[in-house]
């Protein structure tokens, strides 16, 4: 404590700062270890942060109070609270609702229905090319059979429809 005027006291903390952010919790021992070992990358921590007194987790012991379905072994249990797992809605404590295994859609299976779609596309515009190309050949070949005959041709059909009086 500094100052001891009418005005109040000066109170000056220690402020503990790991990976360049400050501390924020109770400055034991433990809490501070704890801490420390937090910021170091897995298979990098010291021998100090794998001993059993550092090395806490809360889901081995009745699943962390957190929610479980036994049946499909989900739990959103993690070391840092209840989440519910990617794709499931829910606090994590009581309930977590989302997808079952019989309504999940593969990515796999919407590719192939696409690619599929693609290629009926493609099938379809390659038919419409080849008929118009026929029908065109077929006009132009009864247009000029009108003015000039060609040799080695019998009848040509005529889809234009000409009324005759």
């Amino acid at each position: 404590m500094i100052g001891k005027g009418p005005r109040g006291d000066v109170t000056i903390l220690p402020t503990l700062v790991i990976n360049n952010r400050k501390y924020r919790g109770k400055l034991d021992k433990g809490a501070v270890l704890k801490a420390i070992c937090a910021g170091f990358r897995e298979t990098t921590e010291p021998a100090v942060c794998l001993s059993d007194d550092i090395q806490t987790n809360g889901c081995l012991e009745n699943n962390g109070g957190c929610w479980q379905d036994k049946a499909a072994n989900i739990t959103p249990c993690k070391n840092d609270g209840c989440k519910c797992p990617d794709g499931f809605k829910g606090d994590g404590i009581h309930k977590c609702e989302g997808k079952s295994g019989a309504t999940e859609v593969g990515w796999g299976f919407l590719w192939v229905i696409f690619f599929g779609l693609v290629a009926s596309g493609i099938a379809g515009y390659a038919v419409y090319k080849y008929r118009i190309r026929r029908y065109m050949d077929s006009e132009i070949r009864a247009i000029m059979a009108q003015y000039m005959p060609l040799d080695n041709q019998g009848e040509v059909p005529n889809h234009s429809h000409h009324i005759e009086m």
